[in-house]
């Protein structure tokens, strides 16, 4: 599903580039932030300064797990104004971030879409439109290039490393804290979300030390 989308009526008008990620990322917004640049620069010639011939860009990313911890299947990130939270501004730019597991917001259409994309089988291909895009992932996976891993084996190495030892992390955070009493489900993904190791190092830290829960969120 790693997909760019291009949408025109005689000039180009909408770009929509869609990623999985199937592991944790560290700056996953600023990964995107760079990402968006990247593109961007595909679609301004050298020396052009009519920047209304840039395309609306739309950054979507697929993730297995929830970004923000707020347990939504969909985040849509725009840029705004802080001071006129209401005033439009004609970037053109969206983020979109799909996340698998999440239970609020998005609509029964999302929600089967993403079943889908967490388990990419026949049997959760339930709509006629899942139905085709099963049929074309069947045939897109014979080909050869496709076959081939599209990851060097250091890459999966590094991101599986990242991963194991946040998992270890949040973790050892979640039990300490336990201690304490009953961790909240809003707590819990507020901690398991961080990837900074810093900060993990500093809540770990926090945790072991702290006498209650309340302690431990006014601190944290």
């Amino acid at each position: 599903m790693d997909v760019e989308i291009i949408e025109s009526a005689g000039e180009l008008i909408n770009v929509y580039d869609i990623e999985p990620c199937r592991y944790h990322k560290r700056g996953l917004e600023k990964s995107n932030r760079f990402y968006q640049a990247k593109i961007d620069s595909r679609y301004m010639k050298s020396g052009e300064r009519d920047f209304t011939k840039l395309p609306n860009l739309y950054i979507i990313t697929i993730l297995p797990y929830d970004p923000f911890g707020e347990n939504y299947m969909m985040y849509q990130i725009i840029n705004q104004c802080l001071e006129v939270p209401g005033l439009e501004y004609k970037d053109g730019l969206r983020y979109i971030y799909f996340n698998t597991t999440g239970k609020k917001g998005g609509s029964p259409a999302i929600r089967e879409l993403l079943q889908y994309f967490q388990n990419s089988t026949e049997t959760n291909a339930r709509s006629e439109r899942l139905q085709r895009i099963h049929e074309h992932v069947k045939k897109v996976k014979v080909l050869p290039e496709v076959r081939e891993e599209f990851m060097r084996l250091d890459d999966i190495i590094y991101y599986e490393r990242e991963e194991a030892d946040q998992n270890r992390a949040v973790q050892d955070i979640l039990e300490l804290l336990e201690d304490c009493g009953e961790v909240s489900e809003e707590l819990k993904n507020k901690i398991k979300v961080q990837t900074d190791k810093k900060t993990l190092r500093r809540w770990h830290k926090l945790a072991a030390r702290a006498e209650s829960l309340e302690e431990f969120k006014t601190k944290m």
